[in-house]
């Protein structure tokens, strides 16, 4: 049996999520490179794409469009999400499965820390 890599560090949110204003998503699409935001107009995300070539070409027209132009509009479907954590687990792998998680739980106060079994 192939030796085991040893694992990264994991973190896991759970908590309530809420789309990120028009204004915040145009700013931070704005932030990104003219050739990133031709993309993100060429593509139909998550949807099965039949042949890459499809794709390039959508790229290939839109920059003919636009070229290195500011200008380019965000897509409606195009936005950004804030989490807003309840819980925030770290977990660190450790020899002999004798792994370290520490929780962190929102509370009134502020938040609140607890060592858990791995």
């Amino acid at each position: 049996m192939p030796a085991l890599e040893k694992l990264a560090p994991q973190v896991r949110v759970r908590g309530s999520i809420a789309r990120l204003p028009d204004a915040d998503s145009d700013a931070y699409f704005k932030m990104r490179t003219p050739q990133s935001r031709i993309s993100a107009i060429a593509s139909d995300q998550s949807q099965p794409l039949k042949d890459r070539a499809i794709f390039m070409q959508r790229i290939g027209e839109l920059s003919e469009i636009y070229g290195d132009s500011e200008d380019i509009p965000r897509p409606p479907n195009w936005g950004g999400f804030r989490v807003i954590p309840d819980v925030v687990e770290f977990w660190q792998d450790q020899a002999f499965r004798m792994h370290d998680r520490l929780q962190l739980t929102r509370t009134p106060d502020g938040w609140s820390g607890t060592r858990l079994y791995p």
